[in-house]
């Protein structure tokens, strides 16, 4: 009841080709307002929108009915839970962009609350 919103980042190493947006038809409120950023700011060279999925973290939060959303970065990183997934092979393409864009989603939420 106290959580806001869970987010959830898992595979956020590369971002050349942007970032995934699951739980975004579940989330329509949040999903615009990280397209709105996103548009604004050109913080990713895309924000793909998906549907909520049982494939990482967030799924638990989404299952018991608490706000939850997940980001995934997209493009090539040489490796991905293996033993050659090491941070050395990290491009780290849209790492720093990616938090941004969640710290103005949180400020922009918590604006929202506050009017």
């Amino acid at each position: 009841e106290k959580i806001k919103l869970a987010i959830n980042l898992d595979m956020v190493g590369t971002g050349q080709q942007g970032v995934i947006l699951f739980n975004a038809p579940q989330r329509p409120l949040e999903a615009a307002i990280v397209q709105k950023i996103n548009e604004e700011k050109h913080y990713m060279i895309e924000v793909e929108e998906r549907t909520a999925k049982a494939n990482s973290d967030h799924w638990p939060f989404h299952e018991k009915g608490v706000p939850a959303i997940f980001f995934l970065t997209k493009g090539r990183s040489g490796g991905g839970h293996n033993i050659y997934d090491t941070p050395d092979k990290l491009p780290l393409y849209g790492y720093e962009n990616l938090f941004n864009l969640i710290i103005d989603l949180t400020r922009e939420l918590q604006e929202q609350e506050t009017e």
